[in-house]
């Protein structure tokens, strides 16, 4: 007689499985709130660190996020706050496009009674990645009128440089400080692209970081040559190139150089970077803003020195392989640079490109809730056929989390798609983000997991 075959099922709902995750967030946060009211300092203390050690780190569990703060700790680390002489009457936690913009709100913590403790619970996905920091607003802040309900808001645009916004001191996964300070830190879902190759390690760079400066050209580059994959006589197929902008971002705060050659020692092909710096944000604005004068000298100039620089080193580019990346603003020039010259690039990624730009004036982000498509989808419907990138790969990244951007990123697909040039359209757990474009760029790079060195020492032993 044969055994039935036993079939798994999703467990009965019961009151508790019933509940909303703002419920259960609010539950959590409620019960960390307890443990920590009425302590005494040594088992405050005590359990403080413990709330601090987990803070910022997805419970695959209950699929909240609990942030837990000392704002002597905040304090110290912004020269500007003393608390002996300025009240801190609120903290926000700036988790990008989840706690930010017109769901501000939903940021501002919960003090914990008689402490410097704040702490608020969120509920997340375990898919999401995104940078988060926290700011602290003082009772000397500059204050607009506004009603109730906008006042708090208020304070923290209006008070610079008086506000604190500072990142969370823990031992987690760091990501770089932007100009504002904000983004030092990352919330990573266990079902999130991976971010091993990011960790920074005593990991030496083995190839060629060269930069330089065209003055006429008003060119500022930053590159990367992988040398040492090309040495010796026996010298491997040639390199493909990735023009990539925003290279001050990338080579300083990210160290993409050392990250590629981490993921060349775990099976990427190399890639040569030819990184295009900004001055600042003004130079930045100016030079990615759909610039097809800008461009030319990107595809021309930088390139040929690009190609130069390699030929003295022994390494031979390939110019079939050449793909041009960029972020934002930097997206959607990358996308421009192949419209008009659809025979330079094989590859585009884009990633979260601003499709709310347009050569009219007074153009902003606040137009990609128009119903209407922007005008580089417009672009791309007006070129007359001959004159379309056909055989160049576009990808489309972009963060579920970014609101209109994303419709306008179907609609860009759309348009790819109507006029035969392909294209892949990828949706990632994430806001406008610097955290999960770097790991979806490397992952399209070819980048895999990093190979656990313990593994291979088990392996190596019988363990």
């Amino acid at each position: 007689m044969s055994t039935p075959k036993h079939t798994a099922h999703a467990k009965k709902p019961t009151a508790k499985s019933r509940r909303s995750p703002e419920q259960l967030a609010k539950t959590i946060e409620n019960r960390l709130v307890r443990e920590l009211t009425g302590l005494e300092p040594d088992e405050l203390q005590r359990a403080f660190l413990l709330a601090q050690w987990q803070s910022g780190e997805i419970d695959d569990k209950t699929n909240t996020v609990t942030f837990a703060v000392d704002v002597r700790q905040l304090a110290s680390r912004h020269w500007q706050l003393e608390l002996e002489s300025q009240k801190v009457t609120a903290v926000h936690v700036n988790l990008n496009r989840i706690t930010d913009k017109e769901n501000y709100e939903y940021g501002l913590m919960r003090h914990v009674p008689g402490t410097y403790i704040w702490v608020r619970t969120i509920p997340i996905t375990p898919t999401y990645l995104g940078a988060y920091s926290f700011r602290l607003i003082t009772d000397d802040d500059e204050v607009i009128e506004q009603p109730p309900h906008t006042r708090l808001r208020q304070q923290v645009r209006t008070a610079y440089p008086d506000h604190a916004s500072v990142s969370d001191i823990s031992m987690h996964s760091r990501l770089d400080v932007d100009e504002e300070g904000r983004g030092t830190k990352l919330v990573s879902g266990p079902l999130a692209p991976n971010q091993d190759h990011w960790n920074r390690d005593n990991h030496r760079l083995h190839g060629q970081v060269i930069t330089t400066y065209f003055e006429d050209a008003d060119l500022k580059i930053f590159a990367y040559l992988p040398t040492h994959e090309f040495s010796g006589a026996a010298a491997k197929k040639p390199c493909r190139v990735l023009t990539l902008f925003d290279a001050e971002t990338w080579f300083f705060k990210f160290d993409l150089p050392y990250v590629l050659e981490k993921a060349v020692t775990n099976g990427m092909e190399p890639v040569a970077v030819l990184g295009i710096a900004n001055h600042d944000n003004a130079h930045r604005v100016e030079q990615l803003q759909a610039n097809p004068e800008f461009l030319e000298k990107v595809g021309d100039i930088a390139e040929t020195w690009l190609h130069h620089e390699a030929n003295q080193r022994g390494i031979e580019l390939n110019p079939d392989d050449n793909i041009i990346a960029g972020q934002s603003l930097g997206g959607l020039s990358a996308l421009y640079a192949a419209l008009l010259n659809p025979e330079k690039y094989s590859t585009v990624i884009a990633q979260s490109p601003s499709l709310w730009w347009s050569p009219a004036k007074g153009s902003t982000p606040r137009d990609l809730k128009r119903p209407s498509h922007g005008w580089l989808i417009d672009q791309f419907y007006k070129t007359k056929p001959k004159a379309l990138p056909h055989e160049t790969n576009f990808n489309i990244h972009v963060g579920v989390r970014e609101g209109a951007m994303v419709n306008q990123a179907h609609l860009l697909a759309m348009a790819l798609r109507a006029r035969e040039i392909p294209y892949e359209l990828h949706v990632y757990d994430g806001g406008h983000d610097w955290g999960w474009w770097r790991a979806a760029l490397l992952e399209h790079l070819g980048a895999q997991p990093v190979k656990d060195r313990w593994a291979d020492f088990g392996a190596e032993f019988g363990v």
